[in-house]
């Protein structure tokens, strides 16, 4: 069965005077490759 590759992220954001005044992502690509073709795959020989 085939297994979903977990991504990760994360959102911050500051409210001010009720609105949104900044926002924040960090998100993971680098591991969903890696279970996806493997982190031999990306690997320097």
């Amino acid at each position: 069965m085939f297994s979903h590759p977990k991504k990760t992220r994360i959102i911050i954001f500051r409210i001010e005077g009720g609105k949104i005044a900044e926002q924040w992502c960090e998100m993971s690509d680098l591991q969903v490759v890696q279970q996806l073709l493997g982190s031999e795959f990306l690997t320097a020989k």
